[in-house]
Protein backbone atom coordinates (compact mmCIF):
# COMPACT_ATOMS: atom_id res chain seq x y z
CA UNK A 1 0.00 0.00 0.00
CA UNK A 2 1.56 3.25 -1.16
CA UNK A 3 1.10 6.63 0.51
CA UNK A 4 0.00 8.18 -2.79
CA UNK A 5 -3.10 5.97 -2.79
CA UNK A 6 -4.25 7.10 0.66
CA UNK A 7 -3.11 10.71 0.98
CA UNK A 8 -5.29 13.78 0.64
CA UNK A 9 -4.60 14.99 -2.89
CA UNK A 10 -6.47 18.27 -2.80
CA UNK A 11 -4.03 19.99 -0.52
CA UNK A 12 -4.90 23.39 0.79
CA UNK A 13 -1.79 25.37 1.62
CA UNK A 14 -1.15 28.79 3.06
CA UNK A 15 1.64 31.36 2.66
CA UNK A 16 3.86 32.17 5.65
CA UNK A 17 2.78 35.82 5.87
CA UNK A 18 -0.92 35.05 6.51
CA UNK A 19 -2.32 35.32 10.03
CA UNK A 20 -2.86 32.43 12.40
CA UNK A 21 -6.50 33.54 12.59
CA UNK A 22 -6.91 32.94 8.86
CA UNK A 23 -5.20 29.55 9.16
CA UNK A 24 -7.46 28.58 12.05
CA UNK A 25 -10.58 29.54 10.08
CA UNK A 26 -9.32 27.62 7.03
CA UNK A 27 -8.67 24.50 9.14
CA UNK A 28 -12.06 24.74 10.79
CA UNK A 29 -13.93 25.18 7.49
CA UNK A 30 -12.08 22.25 5.87
CA UNK A 31 -12.17 20.04 8.98
CA UNK A 32 -8.43 19.29 9.01
CA UNK A 33 -5.62 19.88 11.47
CA UNK A 34 -2.53 20.55 9.34
CA UNK A 35 -1.65 23.10 6.68
CA UNK A 36 1.43 22.95 4.48
CA UNK A 37 3.05 26.38 4.32
CA UNK A 38 4.10 27.26 0.77
CA UNK A 39 6.06 30.28 -0.43
CA UNK A 40 6.51 30.85 -4.17
CA UNK A 41 5.59 27.23 -4.90
CA UNK A 42 8.07 25.81 -2.38
CA UNK A 43 7.13 23.96 0.81
CA UNK A 44 8.69 25.95 3.65
CA UNK A 45 6.83 24.65 6.69
CA UNK A 46 3.81 22.97 8.20
CA UNK A 47 1.32 24.44 10.64
CA UNK A 48 -0.79 22.33 12.97
CA UNK A 49 -3.80 23.23 15.06
CA UNK A 50 -1.65 22.67 18.16
CA UNK A 51 0.92 25.17 16.82
CA UNK A 52 -1.89 27.73 16.69
CA UNK A 53 -3.08 26.87 20.20
CA UNK A 54 0.44 27.04 21.63
CA UNK A 55 1.21 30.38 20.02
CA UNK A 56 -1.95 32.00 21.30
CA UNK A 57 -1.99 35.20 19.23
CA UNK A 58 -4.24 34.82 16.19
CA UNK A 59 -2.98 38.07 14.70
CA UNK A 60 0.59 36.67 14.51
CA UNK A 61 1.85 35.41 11.18
CA UNK A 62 2.14 31.76 10.29
CA UNK A 63 5.93 31.88 10.00
CA UNK A 64 6.05 32.71 13.72
CA UNK A 65 4.30 29.47 14.70
CA UNK A 66 4.96 26.95 11.93
CA UNK A 67 7.47 24.13 11.95
CA UNK A 68 10.00 25.13 9.28
CA UNK A 69 11.53 22.59 6.88
CA UNK A 70 9.02 19.87 7.75
CA UNK A 71 9.65 16.18 7.51
CA UNK A 72 8.30 14.94 4.17
CA UNK A 73 7.90 11.69 2.28
CA UNK A 74 7.92 10.80 -1.38
CA UNK A 75 4.65 9.57 -2.89
CA UNK A 76 6.21 6.12 -3.48
CA UNK A 77 6.71 5.45 0.25
CA UNK A 78 4.61 2.65 1.72
CA UNK A 79 2.02 3.32 4.40
CA UNK A 80 4.04 1.19 6.80
CA UNK A 81 7.14 3.33 6.22
CA UNK A 82 5.10 6.52 6.67
CA UNK A 83 3.53 5.19 9.87
CA UNK A 84 6.92 4.19 11.31
CA UNK A 85 8.37 7.61 10.48
CA UNK A 86 5.43 9.37 12.11
CA UNK A 87 5.83 7.27 15.26
CA UNK A 88 9.60 7.74 15.43
CA UNK A 89 9.45 11.49 14.87
CA UNK A 90 6.19 12.03 16.79
CA UNK A 91 4.38 13.86 13.99
CA UNK A 92 0.75 13.52 12.93
CA UNK A 93 1.00 14.54 9.28
CA UNK A 94 3.54 14.40 6.48
CA UNK A 95 3.53 16.49 3.32
CA UNK A 96 3.91 14.18 0.31
CA UNK A 97 6.26 15.18 -2.49
CA UNK A 98 6.81 13.98 -6.04
CA UNK A 99 9.81 15.44 -7.85
CA UNK A 100 10.20 17.96 -5.00
CA UNK A 101 6.66 19.25 -5.60
CA UNK A 102 3.89 19.10 -2.99
CA UNK A 103 1.29 16.61 -4.24
CA UNK A 104 -0.52 15.65 -1.05
CA UNK A 105 -0.54 15.27 2.70
CA UNK A 106 -1.01 12.12 4.73
CA UNK A 107 -2.14 12.10 8.34
CA UNK A 108 -2.40 9.51 11.06
CA UNK A 109 -6.15 9.41 10.36
CA UNK A 110 -5.49 8.52 6.70
CA UNK A 111 -3.14 5.71 7.72
CA UNK A 112 -5.48 4.29 10.36
CA UNK A 113 -8.37 4.34 7.86
CA UNK A 114 -6.24 2.49 5.27
CA UNK A 115 -5.13 -0.14 7.78
CA UNK A 116 -8.72 -0.65 8.98
CA UNK A 117 -9.92 -1.07 5.39
CA UNK A 118 -7.15 -3.62 4.76
CA UNK A 119 -8.07 -5.50 7.94
CA UNK A 120 -11.73 -5.55 6.88
CA UNK A 121 -10.74 -6.88 3.42
CA UNK A 122 -8.71 -9.63 5.09
CA UNK A 123 -11.66 -10.56 7.32
CA UNK A 124 -13.98 -10.78 4.32
CA UNK A 125 -11.44 -12.85 2.38
CA UNK A 126 -11.15 -15.24 5.33
CA UNK A 127 -14.93 -15.62 5.52
CA UNK A 128 -15.08 -16.38 1.79
CA UNK A 129 -12.46 -19.12 2.17
CA UNK A 130 -14.52 -20.99 4.79
CA UNK A 131 -16.63 -23.91 3.58
CA UNK A 132 -20.37 -23.37 3.68
CA UNK A 133 -23.09 -26.00 4.13
CA UNK A 134 -21.07 -29.08 5.04
CA UNK A 135 -22.68 -31.86 7.05
CA UNK A 136 -26.18 -32.26 8.33
CA UNK A 137 -28.23 -29.41 9.60
CA UNK A 138 -30.21 -30.04 12.77
CA UNK A 139 -33.52 -28.28 13.15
Amino acid sequence: MKAKNHMSREVISIPPWESLGKAKALMRSGNFRHLPVVDEGKLVGILSDSDIRCHGHLDATIDQAMTPNPLTIESTVTLEQAARLMLERKVNALPVLANKRLVGIISTSDIVAAFLAAAKSNEIAELLRRPIGHGHMDF
